[in-house]
C-alpha cells in the first residue's frame, strides 16, 4: 500500500506500508467517510469492506460510537495484505433548554413571592476515558534507542549493527487484560530486512474499542 487517504480524521499512527492497524478520532456530525488507498503496485486490487475500489475512494457510514474499515490489497500474485482503522465517532453533545423566557415571566406573576436563593451545579463534560491498552515497558535485544521509553510515546528509532538479521522484542501490558501482536503476530523474534529501514508495529488490544499502536524503525548503521 503507498497511502490511506480519509475525508475526515487523522490516521494514528501515521500511514507506513508496515503498519496494518490504525484508530481514528471523528466528530459527531461525521455520518460517513471516503476512504482513498492507493497501491504501489498498480495491477493489485483494492477492497474497502469488501466493496472494489474502482478509481475513486469508497464511502463509508459510520455507527455512532465505533466503525471498523478494512481495506485487502490482493497483488496479481495472489499475496494479501489487510489493514484496518478503528474508527471511533464522538458522543452526541446535549444542551440544557433554555427556558429563560419562562423564568422572567415567572418573576413577573410571582413578584410578591420570595425565594431563598439555591446553588445550581454545573453540568460537567464527560470525563475523558483513559486508554489501558498501554505498555508498561518495551525492550528489544539489542540496539540503541533514540531516546527512554515512555508508554505516552508510540514511535522510537532503534540503531542496530548492519549484520543484524533477527530481533527479539519484549513488551509487556500495563494491564495483564491487554494482548499484544508484533507485526501482525504472537512471535517475539522478527527478521529484519535486508533493507536499511525495518518497520515494526505492536498493537496492544485491550478491548475491541480500546488498541494502541507502538512503532519500532529499526535503522541499520552504515
Amino acid at each position: 500500500m503507498q497511502n490511506i487517504k480519509l475525508s475526515a480524521g487523522a490516521l494514528t499512527p501515521a500511514f507506513s506500508s508496515a503498519i496494518t492497524d490504525y484508530t481514528v478520532q471523528v466528530t459527531n456530525d461525521v455520518n460517513a467517510i471516503m476512504v482513498t488507498p492507493t497501491s504501489i503496485d498498480k495491477t493489485a486490487t483494492i477492497e474497502v469492506n469488501g466493496t472494489l475500489v474502482k478509481g475513486a475512494g469508497i464511502s463509508v457510514k459510520l455507527a455512532d460510537g465505533k466503525t471498523d474499515i478494512v481495506i485487502a490489497v490482493t497483488a496479481e500474485n495472489g499475496d494479501k495484505r489487510t489493514y484496518t482503522i478503528h474508527v471511533t465517532k464522538a458522543a452526541a453533545t446535549s444542551l440544557a433548554p433554555n427556558n429563560s423566557s419562562n423564568n422572567n415571566n415567572s418573576s413577573r406573576n410571582n413578584s410578591n413571592i420570595s425565594f431563598q436563593p439555591t446553588s445550581l451545579q454545573q453540568n460537567s463534560a464527560p470525563e475523558q476515558k483513559t486508554s489501558k491498552a498501554t505498555l508498561s515497558s518495551l525492550t528489544v535485544s539489542e540496539g540503541t534507542w533514540d531516546g527512554t521509553f515512555s508508554k505516552d510515546k508510540f514511535t522510537y528509532h532503534i540503531a542496530v549493527s548492519k549484520e543484524a538479521k533477527t530481533i527479539t522484542i519484549s513488551p509487556t501490558a500495563s494491564y495483564n487484560a491487554s494482548t499484544i501482536t508484533i507485526n501482525g503476530e504472537s512471535s517475539k523474534t522478527i527478521q529484519l530486512e535486508d533493507d536499511p529501514k525495518t518497520i515494526i508495529p505492536i498493537v496492544v488490544t485491550y478491548d475491541d474499542g480500546d488498541r494502541k499502536t507502538y512503532v519500532l524503525v529499526f535503522d541499520k548503521m552504515e
